[in-house]
């Protein structure tokens, strides 16, 4: 809350400047000069992160900054046509070279600099900052739909602009560096040390502002993040940058039905095994733990759905699978029945023939090869649901449409229940999915012991049931 009424305060403070721009962009031609300024400091930047030479760094920011918020305000009072107009409007003497990116237009160079700026700069934490500008403002860019209601025709012209701009290589590296984003969580950039002169005071007052204060409120924000969510892994360190990831990914994936972004997006494959060798590839296991971390946000909770409903070999990967080995058929074993075992194994369906004993012993083994680590991504969905008078409602129903989705797998049934408790997997890993003692503190209605993650599932979904039916009433 405390961000958008920054964003709204920088917007009421500009207002009257943005007025006046407006009124003599196409005089003054300061507009395009802005955009020329980021251009040309675009081509310097790579150089100077390589050298630690923040200057242009931070010419390259606060130009790209000021354009991002006059762009925001032009989406908001003037037409998606309009908006380019002003946009592209340059004197003569403020025209950019297109030998720098190899075209005319100014708001196809803003755009494509605005993703080589992410894709290709180091990150740093000199450059954290441009980064995580350039990505705020590639929202701003592609938002006019959310301010706007134009005909079918009309939409879209900004990520049109986007989509034939970059090339195919560009295409991929921007979701690909997105994801690694997320993967990584990034930490914020510092603030300005201001112990040093009047020009550094006054650099992180600015930096305040211009950051919306995401800087100085990180630690502030995530205790209230934790006061309202309780987490049941660590507290998750701030990080705007694979925040701001998430939201991209979710704007490019939907902006069209059919665009490139979302089919690297749905393509993407595991760089250790289920469909290596793709367009795209990620470590699943580190996207996978990623998204859990942050799943008592909406964002992230749409994020994961839209995966699991569209990338076949990350749901593969997210399910459970079991896989039974018999080293050998000889039943000569006296401690166990000399009857034959049958264990029949799928993707999608496990049946295990009962088992009256089972000696670790016996010249049959078995090996489990499953996902010991569902309560990742199960407890907090389970969270979101038993919060549910606190969050949204388009938040509570994608939790219950994720955990559908899972729950139409039935290996995922039969891990989630531990329907062999106190059978095979009972003996061979002691009760795969118990509870850990403590990590559901959010439950507060009854103490929870000797309860496997099916049963908790069962509570909440009563819980949630009844807490709907009270409220209909």
């Amino acid at each position: 809350m405390e961000e958008r009424g920054d964003s709204r305060l920088l917007d009421e403070s500009v207002s009257p400047l943005f007025e006046e721009l407006v009124k003599n962009c196409s005089k003054s031609g300061n507009l395009g000069t802005l955009i020329s300024v980021f251009l040309a400091r675009g081509v310097e930047l790579k150089e100077s992160a390589r050298c630690e030479n923040s200057l242009f760094v931070w010419h390259a920011h606060n130009a790209l900054f000021i354009v991002r918020v006059i762009t925001k305000l032009l989406l908001e009072h003037y037409s998606e046509e309009d908006t380019l107009q002003r946009l592209s409007f340059q004197l003569p003497e403020s025209s950019i070279p297109t030998s720098i990116s190899g075209s005319a237009d100014p708001v196809e160079q803003l755009l494509w600099r605005t993703v080589y700026t992410m894709t290709e700069l180091p990150l740093t934490p000199a450059t954290t900052a441009l980064q995580l500008e350039a990505l705020t403002a590639l929202q701003v860019f592609l938002s006019a739909q959310l301010v706007q209601r134009p005909a079918a025709h009309e939409t879209n012209k900004f990520f049109r602009i986007l989509h034939e701009s970059c090339n195919d290589k560009e295409k991929i590296q921007l979701i690909k560096t997105l994801l690694q984003w997320i993967i990584q969580r990034p930490p914020p950039s510092p603030d300005p040390d201001s112990s040093g002169s009047f020009v550094a005071g006054l650099a992180a007052g600015l930096w305040s502002v211009l950051t919306l204060g995401l800087a100085s409120s990180n630690t502030a924000d995530t205790a209230e993040a934790d006061a309202d969510y309780p987490m049941v892994a660590k507290p998750v360190p701030p990080s705007p940058l694979a925040d701001q990831s998430v939201l991209l990914l979710l704007v490019l994936a939907t902006h069209t039905p059919h665009n490139r972004f979302r089919e690297v997006l749905f393509s993407c494959s595991d760089v250790r095994g289920m469909g290596s060798g793709g367009e795209l590839c990620v470590p699943y296991s580190e996207l996978y733990v990623a998204l859990t971390l942050t799943l008592h946000s909406e964002q992230t909770t749409l994020l994961l759905y839209m995966l699991l409903h569209n990338c076949h070999h990350f749901r593969l990967y997210v399910l459970p699978q079991y896989q039974y080995t018999v080293h050998s058929t000889s039943t000569d074993c006296t401690c166990c029945p000399s009857t034959s075992i049958l264990y029949t194994v799928s993707l999608q369906t496990v049946r295990v023939a009962p088992v009256p004993v089972y000696c670790t012993q016996c010249p049959y083994r078995l090996y489990v090869l499953s996902r010991s680590d569902l309560e990742l991504v199960v407890l907090p969905l389970l969270q979101a649901l038993y919060l549910a008078c606190k969050l949204s409602s388009h938040h509570v129903y994608m939790a219950l449409i994720v955990l559908l989705m899972l729950s139409e797998d039935t290996t995922f049934n039969a891990a989630l229940h531990d329907i062999v408790s106190g059978g095979l997997l009972d003996v061979v890993s002691g009760g795969l999915l118990h509870i850990p003692a403590g990590s559901v503190t959010w439950f507060t209605e009854r103490p929870l012991s000797n309860m496997s993650l099916g049963d908790l599932l069962i509570l909440v979904l009563i819980r949630t049931i009844t807490f709907n039916m009270t409220k209909m009433r």
